[in-house]
């Protein structure tokens, strides 16, 4: 390990993205987006695989939501979550730059350690919830803003939704989205899919609140 301040940082970090030759994972709490486009543009277009995760916060910006659909049409992926670890670039699974304060990075080559890091990634990338938002037929179902999806979870089921279907419209993955509905139909005593959505109807809670300004189409 190794800490760099000021502009051997900023040349650190510059020289390492120049060469990424595979893959980038990124969690990144706030984010200039205009310097954050060009430079992911700059490793799509070379063809490097792009992960990136931001705080949920990110949706209220209208510079990111841009940024978002420009690096998703791309081929970038990006999702938001509701807590984020740290603040770390891991550059093709070999090399992790982590955020050590103003100006400063810590640089992480020991294998173990990047792994580590990776592992951390890919779990909180499961939870994350697709940026841009997805549209969907049913445009209150998908709620990224929201960290907890057990009440949009709850309406789909009291239609019948099956899991692929809620999934999808949630930006989950099918594992996650299933941990989910698992974890609805113990909360609310059900011993069926539609059974946890009629329970959720009697206890009256599909009450959704507004829908995020961040839905494609939605106002």
């Amino acid at each position: 390990m190794e800490i760099l301040a000021g502009r051997q940082a900023d040349g650190l970090v510059h020289d390492n993205l120049t060469r990424c030759t595979k893959e980038l994972l990124a969690a990144r709490p706030a984010a200039d987006p205009i310097a954050e486009l060009c430079r992911h543009t700059d490793l799509l277009q070379r063809g490097v695989h792009l992960r990136a995760l931001y705080h949920h916060t990110a949706r209220a910006s209208g510079a990111m939501r841009d940024h978002a659909h420009t690096a998703a049409g791309l081929g970038a992926q990006l999702r938001t979550v509701e807590r984020l670890p740290c603040e770390v670039l891991i550059i093709d699974r070999r090399l992790a730059l982590m955020d050590h304060g103003p100006s400063r990075i810590m640089v992480i080559s020991e294998q173990r350690v990047v792994d580590h890091f990776v592992r951390v990634f890919e779990h909180v990338w499961e939870e994350g919830w697709v940026f841009p938002a997805v549209t969907t037929r049913h445009p209150d179902f998908a709620r990224p803003a929201e960290a907890d999806p057990k009440l949009a979870i709850l309406r789909m089921l009291s239609e019948g939704a099956k899991d692929e279907q809620v999934a999808r419209r949630l930006g989950l993955s099918l594992r996650t989205c299933r941990r989910h509905i698992a974890d609805v139909m113990s909360n609310v005593g059900a011993v069926s899919r539609f059974q946890a959505g009629v329970l959720a109807a009697r206890y009256g809670l599909l009450s959704l609140p507004s829908v995020p300004d961040d839905l494609d189409g939605v106002k």
